[in-house]
């Protein structure tokens, strides 16, 4: 983890593995880059499982059909979110070049949802009428996803974050923000906290969680064990472990 705080009205920048950037500015915007962490994660740990996993296999496979719904509707709420309230509110003070990179963010999410619908036919046939042939095409729906997400992920980070830390501070950033809570369901953030947290090393975790109302860092503690569990249970043939 890297810490940007090379000016001294800008709030420090967290960075975690796999982030492009971490720009300077005065929004604190580490909910975003935690959830871009668990994006990237999740499409990389589906694309080195699914071709491992047995074809005949049927509860491993309805445990990672159940998983990618898990994925899919945590980004789902987040495109959502960014198309109906970040990025107009951006485009009222974007200039010149600025809303070229707001129109690709558009672009982009409706490259992108084709392709997650896609995966999750291909899960949805692999727990009903699994089959070698499926699998296979479901290996490469997912590798064409991970890389337009990652390519997307990449291109908000470095050139949409920077419209966002020019334009906003942070507190116009926490009304943007209340968005993305809207919509959760106390019973959603039992499963939701603890993926914010998966995959990260000691350091990273404490730097998210510092970060964290303290009521989610309980969560997180709480629902560690069963959610690690649970992840074994889709990604037992994990080849990395």
């Amino acid at each position: 983890m890297t810490i940007d705080a090379s000016t001294s009205d800008h709030r420090p920048q967290l960075r975690l593995p796999g982030q492009a950037a971490a720009v300077s500015g005065p929004v604190d915007i580490f909910m975003m880059y935690v959830a871009h962490h668990g994006f990237r994660r999740d499409l990389h740990t589906f694309t080195r499982c699914v071709p491992h996993t047995p074809v005949d296999d049927h509860a491993t496979w309805q445990a990672l059909a159940d998983r990618w719904g898990d994925l899919s509707r945590i980004l789902h709420h987040h495109h959502m979110n960014e198309d109906e309230y970040v990025w107009p509110a951006m485009r009222g003070r974007a200039r010149g070049a600025e809303t070229e990179v707001l129109d690709a963010m558009e672009s982009e999410h409706a490259l992108i949802d084709p392709l997650l619908a896609s995966c999750g036919d291909g899960f949805a046939r692999m727990a009903n009428a699994a089959s070698g042939h499926a699998r296979s095409a479901l290996s490469v729906a997912l590798v064409a996803t991970r890389e337009k997400l990652n390519s997307h992920l990449a291109h908000e980070e470095t050139d949409a974050i920077a419209v966002l830390q020019h334009h906003f501070t942070h507190d116009e950033w926490e009304e943007l923000d209340a968005h993305f809570r809207r919509g959760i369901a106390p019973g959603d953030l039992v499963r939701v906290v603890p993926w914010m947290f998966t995959g990260l090393n000691d350091s990273d975790r404490a730097a998210v969680a510092s970060r964290m109302p303290r009521p989610m860092r309980i969560i997180a503690a709480l629902r560690r064990r069963a959610f690690e569990r649970s992840e074994y249970r889709a990604f037992r043939y994990d080849p990395a472990g």
